[in-house]
């Protein structure tokens, strides 16, 4: 059983690890924080291809139509004591509002924000970059040894954050989960 064990674990390569997840986010050109941060879980995008079906001779054929690529993830991440992640997304969220993007039709800048470009003031937009190490490698950012995968998203904006629940018998950490949509992603590696 041990050895069927090492064959596989050989053949994986360790496997893919959700743990092992390093968050870049960068500023957005006013001096905020760029957060590079390990991600406690990661959800990305699905990937698919549409069926269409053709008729012929009293027959269904499938065939297999356009790709369609979500564009939503998610990101959970854990907090710390003094909630800096989660206030950091909901500043993020709350320029949104300050904006007026609930009340207004997208200006003309919507093109240049949803680059994500980052010397851009007004951007809201950001690329976020998620980098998988191998499971035994040193994930210190100064260090790291090269990712085994790495993903950029374009055009991010954060859509929603998790609640919190608080109670006084519960001593694990808390999670904050973060859902994200984007304009494109690409894997980098």
């Amino acid at each position: 059983m041990s050895n069927y064990r090492k064959l596989l674990e050989n053949a994986l390569n360790q496997g893919a690890r959700s743990t092992k997840w390093n968050v870049i986010i960068p500023d957005n050109g006013r001096n905020e924080l760029t957060l590079s941060l390990l991600a406690k879980d990661i959800s990305l995008p699905s990937l698919g291809v549409k069926e269409i079906t053709m008729k012929y001779k009293g027959r269904d054929i499938p065939i297999a139509g356009p790709v369609k690529v979500s564009n939503e993830f998610s990101i959970t991440f854990m907090v710390d004591q003094e909630h800096r992640i989660r206030k950091y997304f909901e500043d993020w969220i709350l320029k949104f509002d300050a904006r007026g993007f609930q009340t207004s039709v997208v200006d003309s800048n919507y093109e240049s924000q949803l680059k994500g470009s980052i010397g851009d003031e007004r951007s809201l937009y950001r690329n976020i970059t998620l980098l998988q190490y191998p499971f035994d490698a040193d994930i210190d950012p100064e260090t790291a040894a090269n990712p085994s995968a790495q993903y950029t998203f374009y055009g991010c904006f954060p859509t929603s954050i998790s609640e919190f629940s608080y109670t006084n018998d519960n001593e694990s950490i808390f999670d904050l989960k973060v859902q994200f949509k984007c304009s494109h992603y690409q894997r980098d590696r």
